[in-house]
């Protein structure tokens, strides 16, 4: 009995266990933070220093990330969303299976003693669902840390180093991309300056001067300047660059470039993915974004054109913005759409328009008001689950009834070592007397084996106690068997 129970406890162990691992909308994937250490070295008191840090969403909803700081910089540091904002944050939403940069800036206090320094930049994280009919948060709050280490120096080092300066190919009234990165080797933020003079044959065509953007120490700037090219003619030109940091300079060179004519560079574009984000429900608004890459030799303008369809019936049509997008750079393009009440599995596709080509289609569907496959998982699930245990459960039974053996079976079955007392055989031999009979019935009644047979049928040539019984009443008594022959005899 206690290894029955045992094999049950098991089998209900194993179903609760299983449920509970059993993934469902809420449950949490993959999130991280990175990188996981970042060091400032020779940091400068009254300085501000950035990095980029990147969280990553492996959830398949939108998660809430609150920024944190710990340890000895804390009050040291602020978050912004891009390089060019103004506001700090102090917590973001990530998409979806989406990984977002968000920007660290550290701010050296004037006070600041020199020596090491040491902290932790975290994230808390939170599932939630932004949607308007629910909104749920996981009772339990994970933290995800990046350690910063600084050393803080008395010592200012101005320096940069210029990486590239780079005039890239175009056609003739287009714009002329000139890249120059600038890497900051010294302890404080450097601001550079540049000074592009442009000539044809030794003929002053134009010039160009300003600043580069700050470039944070440690870190390297990717610059990108524009020369408009309308009203020059195809041909070769050439280009003096200055670059300057405070009063030195840290680049004088010469450069050549070429413009094309018009229609020389290849113009090509792929629509690489076709997205959708917001509340894709009965009446929801969602945003469309369309992920163009432009693989030309030129800049273009690019612009999605798609159409909506539910169960085969066209609904509506969609289109973007027209943006320009540069060469060997991909851009997203973005335009919304709300579903009617009507249910359905809604079809949503389209391509990239550019220069008068079309790129390849992409298409996405969305059920709305309908139960799908994605949705159904958990309880199939659970199904299959319980079915599982039922069937374990059933032959473990099964199993136990199968070599189960009756108390009695096994003590009827048993060889019986005492001196078994005889049995009355119902033929040949039979009792000679009715006073004979009822004794060995009385003698074959003390037995608790005879007890236990009064109601089953003999065995081969034995009788049990009934059967005795119902035997004698059967037959005469040889008394009462002569008397009745006399009464024959004598009436002959």
């Amino acid at each position: 009995m206690k290894s029955y129970q045992k094999k049950i406890s098991i089998v209900l162990t194993f179903i609760i266990l299983t449920i509970s691992l059993i993934p469902s909308t809420t449950a949490t994937r993959t999130i991280g933070i990175g990188p996981s250490i970042i060091d400032f070295s020779d940091v400068f008191r009254f300085g501000e220093y950035q990095r980029t840090i990147f969280i990553y969403n492996g959830n398949e909803y939108e998660s809430n990330f609150s920024l944190l700081v710990s340890g000895d910089i804390d009050g040291w540091v602020t978050f912004y969303e891009t390089l060019d904002s103004i506001d700090p944050i102090t917590s973001l939403i990530v998409a979806p299976e989406t990984t977002t940069p968000i920007i660290m800036k550290l701010s050296i206090p004037k006070d600041a003693s020199n020596g090491a320094y040491a902290g932790e930049v975290y994230t808390e994280f939170y599932p939630t669902n932004v949607t308007q009919e629910n909104t749920t948060t996981a009772g339990v709050i994970l933290r995800l840390p990046a350690i910063i280490n600084l050393y803080v120096s008395g010592t200012q080092n101005l320096n940069a180093t210029v990486s590239r300066v780079s005039f890239m190919e175009t056609e003739i009234n287009y714009l002329l991309p000139v890249a120059i990165d600038i890497k900051n080797t010294g302890n404080v933020v450097a601001t550079p300056s540049v000074n592009i003079t442009i000539t044809k044959k030794g003929v002053y065509v134009d010039q160009y001067s300003g600043k580069l953007s700050s470039v944070q120490p440690g870190s390297t700037r990717y610059n990108t300047l524009s020369w408009n090219t309308s009203g020059n003619i195809p041909g070769t030109y050439d280009a003096n660059v200055i670059i300057f940091l405070g009063e030195k300079t840290i680049l004088h060179d010469q450069y050549s470039f070429e413009l094309l004519a018009p229609g020389t560079l290849t113009r090509n574009g792929t629509l690489s993915n076709l997205a959708i984000s917001g509340n894709p429900t009965q009446n929801g608004i969602i945003k469309i974004e369309a992920s163009f890459v432009n693989t030309g030799e030129i800049e273009t303008k690019a612009k999605f054109i798609g159409e909506v369809y539910r169960d085969g019936i066209l609904l509506h049509t969609l289109e973007s913005e027209e943006l320009q997008v540069s060469r060997y750079s991909d851009r997203m393009l973005t335009t919304y759409y709300r579903f009617g009440s009507d249910p359905g599995t809604y079809l949503i596709k389209g391509y990239v328009l550019y220069e008068g080509k079309e790129t390849n289609i992409e298409s996405i569907s969305v059920p709305i008001g309908v139960l799908s496959l994605a949705s159904l998982l958990p309880y199939i699930a659970i199904v299959v689950v319980l079915i599982s245990a039922f069937i374990i459960s059933f032959m473990i039974i099964k199993k136990r009834r199968d070599f189960r053996v009756s108390p009695r079976y096994l003590k009827r079955t048993k060889p019986v070592k005492r001196k078994q007392k005889k049995t009355i055989s119902s033929a040949p031999y039979l009792p000679k007397t009715k006073k004979h009979a009822r004794k060995v019935a009385a003698s074959s009644k003390k037995t608790s084996k005879q007890k236990r047979m009064r109601s089953k049928p003999s065995d081969g040539n034995q009788m049990n106690a009934d059967e005795v019984e119902r035997f004698l009443d059967s037959i005469e008594s040889p008394t009462l068997f002569m008397k009745k022959a006399k009464k024959r005899t004598s009436r002959k």
